[in-house]
């Protein structure tokens, strides 16, 4: 059996590399892994702690900030940006088709840091959704497989709801 994929990768951004902004310190004693969606919260970086949290960027390193990083090390996160000229290819919680474009979903925090999937029960076109991210196709490597690991439960998405860095 093939392992999920977890996380959010850049699968297209605007320019030739991926754009890394530091816009947050993290939070003490955050860990963060790479591909984790991360939002702010009292001026903070943190892990996106819940499936309908806006988010600021996806974390672009895997680091664990000190116990006194908010007052002494104040080492900022590094984030790929989410703005709607970023694809990003995740994993999927159970099989997608392409007839999954369009559906807003929300993500599925299945074990803290780097066990984020996208939750594709319940996907809506719904204007009032609390999906986060809009699948844009499934399988993009091509793969043709099902099940776990398998190219149905990968697709690409863009972020729809993006927080504030100030947020709290």
């Amino acid at each position: 059996m093939a392992n999920p994929l977890y996380g959010f990768s850049v699968w297209k951004s605007p320019t030739n590399g991926a754009d890394v902004v530091y816009p947050l310190i993290a939070t003490n004693s955050t860990q963060f892994t790479i591909g984790d969606p991360v939002t702010a919260s009292g001026g903070f970086a943190i892990v996106a702690p819940n499936a309908t949290s806006a988010i600021i960027g996806i974390a672009a390193k895997s680091f664990t900030a000190t116990s006194t990083n908010q007052t002494v090390a104040q080492a900022y996160v590094p984030l790929y940006d989410i703005d709607q000229d970023y694809t990003f290819l995740a994993g999927t919680n159970s099989d997608i088709s392409n007839t999954s474009a369009g559906l807003l979903f929300q993500m599925l925090v299945s074990g803290g840091t780097g066990q984020v999937l996208v939750d594709t029960n319940g996907g809506s076109k719904s204007a009032g959704s609390t999906g986060i991210v809009v699948c844009l196709g499934a399988d993009p490597s091509q793969l043709g497989t099902t099940g776990v690991g398998g190219g149905s439960r990968q697709g690409l998405f863009r972020f729809v709801k993006k927080a504030d860095t100030q947020q709290t």
